[in-house]
């Protein structure tokens, strides 16, 4: 599309009322887009001063949790945000950056309250439905995004990931789903420190266009709290390139403690995958960091990312200067914070510093042997 639009064969305006027609003709069956902003997306569409950037024109959503834009609406899937109207106040980098790319936003796509739970049926806008099949769900939280994507109604849509949710509608809905290193893209206003497990990114039908999605949106701000190196090259460079022969680790079972069990198709894509990457020359055998079998590392996420959940809670009700509680938040909403008032300060601390060691012990086992 963005290749259309530079060689003057197709014009914002055309590709971004195809784009509407679509949602439209489609989003009633599928409940992916909440929130639109049709009228102002054309007028975007047709204006001089759309900016110049390696996707200008091209149709795009949002992800209804984050990646907010001043002055537009952002209920993060919440009865409680969407029934007191609230509006988003600050123009997070990413969107600033999405915007200079040259992307046109066409609205906001539906996700579970706060992005809580892996399915996408929050209360205050119905469930979104997965396209090859719409009696299952597309995953979550970022279910509208891939459903929107996957239902081709735009052809990338903005996610985000704490605990899967870019990765698990992603494969849900048969689209290429990534959870960028933290700090990788900048979380600017949030922060890095005090939202440790979650990170912004992208869902794509392809890998090169996820490639040219990492290249516009990477790169820290001064004072951003942990900057990774920045890549050798741009990523889109990568699609296509010959790795050389890899080592490559395998890891057929779930981690030891955990209670649950592995579904003998999910096992089997894996062990395929596993043959294929050896057909294709690659060193592959049954390997694994030891710590994802450590019982604590079980425990991170659940005595942090519900404290997040509880304190973002506790900003909104500031701003709004009202409650929330059971008569307008989701049961899984109730159960987090539940959980979160649990949680004692000083074993909060304890997470952040367990997570640090995770990640160094985590990270250090591609650099052993």
């Amino acid at each position: 599309m963005a290749e259309l639009v530079r060689r003057r064969e197709a014009a914002p305006i055309e590709l971004v009322d195809a784009a509407i027609e679509r949602i439209e003709r489609v989003n009633p069956q599928l409940n992916a887009v909440v929130w639109e902003r049709f009228e102002k997306a054309r007028e975007e569409a047709r204006s001089a001063q759309l900016p110049q950037g390696p996707f200008t024109g091209v149709p795009f959503l949002t992800k209804d949790l984050g990646c907010t834009t001043a002055g537009e609406p952002d209920s993060g899937g919440s009865r409680f945000l969407k029934e007191n109207g609230y509006i988003a106040s600050v123009t997070t980098e990413l969107a600033r950056r999405i915007r200079a790319a040259g992307f046109i936003n066409l609205g906001r796509t539906n996700t579970p309250e706060f992005g809580a739970v892996a399915t996408t049926e929050p209360l205050a806008w119905g469930p979104t439905r997965n396209p090859w099949d719409l009696e299952r769900t597309p995953g979550g939280s970022s279910g509208g995004a891939c459903a929107a994507v996957a239902a081709l109604m735009v052809p990338v849509a903005h996610g985000s990931d704490g605990g899967g949710s870019i990765r698990l509608p992603a494969a849900a809905c048969g689209l290429v789903g990534l959870k960028p290193t933290r700090g990788r893209i900048s979380m600017w206003p949030s922060s890095e420190w005090i939202s440790p497990v979650s990170v912004q990114g992208f869902e794509t039908r392809t890998v090169r266009d996820l490639a040219g999605c990492m290249d516009f949106a990477s790169g820290s701000l001064a004072g951003d709290p942990m900057p990774p190196p920045a890549p050798a090259r741009p990523y889109a460079s990568e699609v296509g390139a010959d790795p050389g022969r890899l080592r490559i680790g395998l890891w057929t079972r779930l981690p030891a403690g955990l209670d649950a069990t592995l579904h003998p198709e999910c096992r089997r894509a894996v062990e395929e995958t596993g043959k294929l990457l050896e057909s294709l020359g690659h060193s592959v055998e049954l390997a694994h960091p030891a710590v994802l079998d450590d019982p604590r590392t079980l425990t991170i996420f659940e005595r942090i990312w519900p404290v997040r959940l509880l304190a973002a809670l506790e900003y909104f009700e500031r701003k709004l200067g009202k409650k929330a509680g059971p008569h307008n938040l989701d049961p899984a909403t109730l159960y987090w914070l539940e959980r979160a008032r649990g949680v004692i300060a000083t074993d909060y601390l304890l997470a952040l510093e367990e997570l640090d060691a995770f990640t160094h012990t985590f990270a250090g086992w591609w650099h052993e042997g």
